[in-house]
């Protein structure tokens, strides 16, 4: 992706324009409709998080984190009886019913 932008123009704002580019994304300014130069905001060369910098810290999920949310009993309630399309191997389509419980 490549914006084009006459050199008059980003005189004032370039530091504006670098900060909002997206890695890989060029600016090709302009002088006079000819492309005198082309800014491209380079690729990540760090992480703000590392691989396993978590592996010490304790963690606590509550023992019924997945159970069913009595919110949502109406939904669930109505998967266990939907009827939806599926593909079968030789391409053709099929109905197949649900079940959740």
């Amino acid at each position: 992706m490549s914006r084009t932008l006459p050199i008059s123009a980003a005189q004032s704002s370039l530091s504006q324009l670098v900060d909002g580019m997206v890695p890989g994304e060029e600016l090709v300014l302009t002088s006079n409709g000819v492309p005198v130069a082309v800014v491209t905001r380079p690729a990540r060369t760090s992480w703000s998080s590392q691989a396993g910098t978590a592996k010490e810290n304790a963690f606590w999920m509550a023992p019924d984190f997945d159970a069913p949310l009595d919110d949502f009993a109406e939904y669930t309630d109505l998967l266990a009886t939907a009827v939806v399309p599926r593909i079968v191997a030789d391409g053709t389509s099929r109905f197949a019913r649900i079940v959740t419980r």
